[in-house]
């Protein structure tokens, strides 16, 4: 069983896969696998223009393209996203959802 948790920060888009340790064991401790981050710098547009600028969107999408083909080669069994909190960025949060669920992530969830 694999597990990974990727993070769509203001500055960076971080993917990391772990395992447990003792898979037979509830309360078990947790095995790096892969860590990528990619420095992205999403909030330069945010913080500027309150919004993400198409170039700044395209390279998103890209990431979270190649962290799905990651996903695939881990064999992830289960996997969480994480972005930043709406008051820290305005209307981010809406913007990602609205332009990536069609894109990039259909091929994550799937």
């Amino acid at each position: 069983m694999k597990i990974a948790a990727i993070d769509i920060g203001s500055n960076a888009v971080r993917l990391y896969i772990a395992r447990p340790l003792h898979e037979d064991l509830p309360d078990t401790d947790f095995k790096q696998v892969e860590f990528t981050r990619l420095p992205l710098r999403l909030g330069d547009d945010v913080f500027k223009n309150k919004e993400i600028g198409k170039k700044k969107a395209d390279l998103l999408v890209k990431a979270m393209q190649s962290f799905a083909l990651l996903l695939e080669i881990y064999n992830v069994d289960a996997i969480s996203i994480s972005l930043p909190a709406k008051r820290k960025v305005g209307l981010y949060r809406q913007q990602f959802w609205t332009v990536f669920r069609a894109k990039a992530l259909f091929c994550i969830l799937m």
